[in-house]
């Protein structure tokens, strides 16, 4: 399973306020338990729903699909669990929660996101974004890994000023793979690679980079993806999206729209009219209102980001009624990916916070034209042309990948 299906299926639950039982539930995809051991069951899509003993890599000569790991090798859709069982003194305490990601302010990893089902009966699914590992409780808790969990290699795209999709993967040093000329849009996510061609069809690859390209769709005029959903619009303005394999079949979402986003469990358009839509959960879920006069939506797990026709980012995080967030002004793009947020103003300068959507902002670079964000990966192309890429913390150095770029991915 890779990091971003197993976090859409724990996000399910917090939709969903799924309440605290040691019932099993048909939801998602399998019967788990409503406690906290059945909600990693369920997130990491196990054949059984495990109690939290199963869970202690020290149980019964430990699980082979899990291990112990330390505290700085934890990645998103890890998990961290506590439990005495056969220790002097065991305290019954017994939980598991899901690792979502550090939230240390100074960039530590110390601080740290989760998803928990709680343990009080009747009490919901919850996001969690400050626990703190030095404390009494949490300090007791000990991270493991799942040995099936799928971790994203890095991956940088260009698109050429001569239409050619270019991919690396790896080190920001790696050789670059030409994956396909006459080219219009790339686009990267996980282990799938997305090209529109000048001629307006749709490809998508999965696997290496030498992977065959499978035929999604003519007539398109922008190309989406996340996890395991593709998305397209048609040049007719139609919005269609697929989950699973790249033959499954396409599900109409919406008409009038001038661009889609995926993002987890979320899907959004603009419309021509600049409105923008999103939904959550299934292809099918009903669209939700968010705002008027938007020039770009963007989306990331539970975060959806706008940037208004009167050059102004906001950002919500949480349900798709929560509360939007002031980010910035003069502005002339937002990204979003994980717990970060990205912003190019007017005046072609480049901004990203981590954390918290009150976090401050970090300066990265100026005579930007375009950003991108992926997973620990900060891109820049500026208005020379030439794309820039950093890995790890913000203020991490650039690498200088290619000139002649028109776009980065």
């Amino acid at each position: 399973m890779t990091q971003a299906t197993v976090l859409a299926r724990a996000q399910v639950w917090v939709d969903q306020n799924i309440p605290y039982t040691q019932t099993c539930q048909s939801d998602p995809g399998g019967y788990y338990r409503e406690d906290c051991s059945g909600f990693i069951s369920m997130a990491w899509e196990l054949t059984t729903s495990l109690i939290t003993t199963e869970f202690n890599p020290k149980y019964n000569g430990g699980d082979p699909h899990f291990e112990a790991i330390s505290r700085a090798a934890l990645v998103p859709g890890d998990a961290l669990v506590r439990d005495d069982t056969g220790n002097p003194g065991d305290s019954a305490e017994h939980h598991i929660v899901l690792f979502v990601g550090w939230n240390s302010a100074d960039g530590g990893q110390h601080r740290y996101a989760n998803i928990q089902q709680e343990s009080t009966f009747g009490v919901g699914t919850v996001a969690a974004d400050d626990q703190d590992l030095a404390d009494s409780y949490w300090g007791l808790f000990t991270p493991i890994h799942y040995l099936n969990l799928v971790l994203p290699t890095a991956r940088v795209g260009v698109l050429t000023n001569d239409d050619h999709a270019l991919v690396k993967e790896g080190s920001l040093s790696a050789s670059w793979v030409t994956e396909n000329s006459g080219v219009d849009q790339v686009v990267v996510a996980d282990d799938r690679i997305g090209i529109v061609t000048t001629g307006g069809s749709a490809y998508v690859k999965e696997g290496g980079l030498s992977a065959p390209w499978v035929h999604e769709l003519d007539g398109v005029f922008q190309l989406a993806l996340s996890g395991d959903r593709v998305g397209v619009v048609t040049t007719a303005g139609s919005a269609y999206v697929k989950e699973g394999s790249l033959s499954a079949a396409w599900v109409h979402e919406s008409d009038g729209v001038a661009q889609l986003a995926l993002g987890g469990s979320l899907i959004g358009v603009r419309t021509t009219a600049g409105s923008a839509y999103v939904k959550q959960g299934d292809l099918s879920a009903p669209w939700v209102h968010e705002l008027d006069s938007v020039e770009q939506i963007a989306l990331s797990g539970n975060r959806i980001g706008v940037l208004t026709t009167a050059a102004q980012v906001y950002v919500k995080e949480g349900g798709l009624s929560a509360a939007w967030v002031h980010e910035v002004d003069s502005a002339v793009e937002v990204e979003l990916s994980a717990n970060r947020v990205g912003v190019v103003t007017t005046a072609g300068s480049a901004y990203v916070k981590e954390g918290s959507l009150s976090a401050a902002w970090v300066h990265e670079s100026d005579g930007v034209a375009q950003l991108a964000l992926g997973g620990s990966l900060i891109g820049v192309r500026t208005t020379a042309g030439s794309a820039y890429v950093k890995q790890g913390d913000l203020s991490a150095p650039w690498v200088h990948e290619l000139d002649s770029v028109e776009q980065i991915a």
